[in-house]
């Protein structure tokens, strides 16, 4: 297995991993960094990520759901008929159709989010992987059946991390030293969980 060395963090990266510019760390699995939530998304919390992004798509959809029945139930409640009705209604809950606007627009923009990460899991992909383009040409090593994917996804194997937060800083007890001087390409390297 090939390994590429990340001078920044002075460790070998595991397949699959990548630096991130924004973090300043090293993240397994790397799909992308976050701004919504401040962070990067990697293996250890793709699936929080995932949770939270089709939580709040449904929200925007009972938001909007609970907004439009709102003001239907109003507009048959009233003196009014047919399309008056509606028009009173919204001209003393405006608050109603605000909130059932937003909630639409927030279901359809996370509609396509939820639906390109759920292509993403059906692949076994990272955000970072399909952004730039790594199993156009070849076969992805790491499908292994779009129904085991999404398993994969939610009930993930949780292994040690690779980097021991309690170490000395600047000691090299534990982790890898890389040999052959400056060259940073990838080299051979057995990584062991701390």
């Amino acid at each position: 297995m090939k390994l590429k060395y990340c001078d920044t963090c002075n460790l070998y990266r595991p397949p699959r991993s990548s630096h991130c510019s924004i973090c300043d760390n090293c993240v397994d699995r790397f799909d992308h960094h976050c701004p919504w939530v401040g962070n990067c998304v990697g293996r250890r919390n793709y699936h929080f990520f995932l949770s939270f992004v089709f939580s709040v798509w449904f929200l925007g959809l009972y938001v909007a759901v609970i907004g439009i029945l709102y003001l239907v139930l109003k507009s048959l409640d009233s003196d009014e008929d047919g399309i008056f009705a509606f028009l009173d209604t919204l001209k003393h809950n405006p608050v109603s159709l605000i909130l059932a606007v937003y909630g639409l627009i927030i279901w359809g923009t996370l509609a396509t989010l939820c639906g390109f990460h759920s292509f993403l899991i059906c692949v076994n992909q990272t955000t970072n992987e399909q952004l730039k383009g790594l199993y156009k040409k070849k076969r992805n090593p790491h499908f292994k059946g779009w129904c085991f994917n999404w398993i994969l996804m939610f009930f993930p194997i949780h292994r040690p991390s690779c980097i021991n937060p309690r170490a000395v800083v600047g000691g090299t007890s534990g982790s890898p030293t890389k040999k052959g001087g400056k060259g940073g390409g990838p080299q051979e390297v057995e990584m062991q969980p701390v």
